[in-house]
């Protein structure tokens, strides 16, 4: 009888350990695929001109409404917009301050406008969460202590999964989906995003962290491709989970 025990719990325990494994080697080989898995964008912005080609009609319609708002710089940052009522005004090319933002990220200063192209071709193009150099660390950091897997960034600069756990919580499935996903995200940890100011044309410093410090981030996009500057909260006014859930609400789509 007492054998009969021993090699009916021998059996369950070989059994629980098979399965353990069998686990385990599917959840490598997810993270195998999350990590092998690399989308490179189509329609390189690095490969257009800085300047859009704007039809002829637009165009004098953009220099018509400039000379009523008085503004001084040039047509070819522009496009024409709608206000919440519905009338148009100018607005800034989305592309132009896409541009603008990630080149000040990577130079870490103003950039000047016949600048940006050649500072962008330092830039990987590759799909998925990119982050600076600068911010790695501290954003590794707040993804690790609030997920449930284990993450890393690579030589280029992307995140990736290095151990998926065996519960994933929300944050978890929203950062694994982008990593794998066709949308590029450039993320920093500033406080602040240089923009271009629509009546002078100017590049200009927007710190949003100094001007508010519980704003948890500021971003702008244009197609699949987007510049997100979440918050460094040097005065520790905010936790760090608050900064990340508002992050992920807003790339959730």
């Amino acid at each position: 009888m007492k054998k009969v025990i021993a090699i009916i719990i021998l059996a369950v325990l070989v059994g629980i350990i098979g399965g353990i494994v069998i686990y385990n080697n599917k959840n490598r080989n997810s993270i195998e695929e999350i990590e092998n898995k690399e989308i490179t964008i189509e329609d390189n912005i690095l490969d257009s001109n800085y300047v859009e080609e704007i039809e002829e009609k637009e165009q004098e319609k953009i220099h018509e409404m400039k000379q009523d708002l008085g503004v001084t710089s040039s047509e070819d940052i522009y496009v024409i917009g709608k206000e919440y009522d519905g009338r148009e005004t100018l607005v800034i090319n989305p592309k132009v301050e896409y541009k603008v933002a990630l080149a000040g990220i990577i130079k870490k200063d103003k950039p000047k406008i016949n600048e940006i192209d050649e500072i962008l071709k330092k830039v990987s193009n590759k799909a998925g969460i990119w982050v600076s150099e600068e911010s790695r660390e501290k954003f590794l950091k707040m993804v690790n202590n609030n997920t449930k897997s284990i993450y890393y960034i690579d030589e280029e600069g992307y995140l990736k999964i290095k151990d998926k756990g065996l519960t994933q919580n929300r944050y978890d499935k929203i950062l694994q989906n982008k990593i794998t996903g066709e949308y590029l995200y450039s993320i920093d940890m500033s406080g602040q995003i240089y923009n271009i100011d629509t009546i002078t044309g100017e590049v200009s410093l927007y710190p949003f962290e100094t001007m508010d410090n519980m704003q948890t981030y500021e971003y702008c996009e244009f197609e699949n491709r987007m510049v997100l500057v979440l918050n460094s909260n040097k005065e520790n006014k905010l936790n760090e989970s608050e900064i990340l859930e508002d992050m992920l609400n807003l790339i959730d789509v």
